[in-house]
C-alpha cells in the first residue's frame, strides 16, 4: 500500500508540497500548524500582499479566497508560506533577509 505523497509523484504547481504535507497528516491542523513552522517559519502577511500587488491577487497565487487571506491574522499560515515558497521563491529568501 503507497503512501499519500505516492499518488502524485509529480506534483504541478498547484499540488504545492504544503498539499501533499495535508494529504500525508489527514485533518491534524495542529501537528501541520506546528510543522509547517518548523520548516519555513514565518512571514507577515503584508509583506506578501505588498509583493504580489494586493490581497486577492496572492489569494489567486495560493488557489484561496480573498476572504481567507482577510482572515489570517498578521502572520500568513505556515502551510501557506511553505505554499508560497515553492510558488515564489524568491520572494520567501528576500523576507528572509529582511527579517534577519
Amino acid at each position: 500500500m503507497g503512501s499519500a505523497l505516492d499518488d502524485n509523484p509529480m506534483p504541478d504547481r498547484r499540488q504545492s508540497q504544503a498539499t501533499l504535507l495535508r494529504k500525508t497528516l489527514g485533518n491534524n491542523n495542529a501537528c501541520m500548524q506546528t510543522l509547517g513552522r518548523c520548516i519555513v517559519g514565518g512571514m507577515l502577511k503584508d509583506f506578501a500582499i505588498k509583493k504580489a500587488g494586493n490581497a486577492n491577487r496572492l489569494a489567486k497565487l495560493l488557489g484561496v479566497s480573498p476572504q481567507a487571506v482577510r482572515q489570517w491574522g498578521p502572520e500568513m499560515p505556515p502551510l501557506r508560506v511553505y505554499q508560497l515558497r515553492d510558488i515564489k521563491p524568491r520572494w520567501v529568501a528576500e523576507y528572509r533577509r529582511l527579517a534577519s
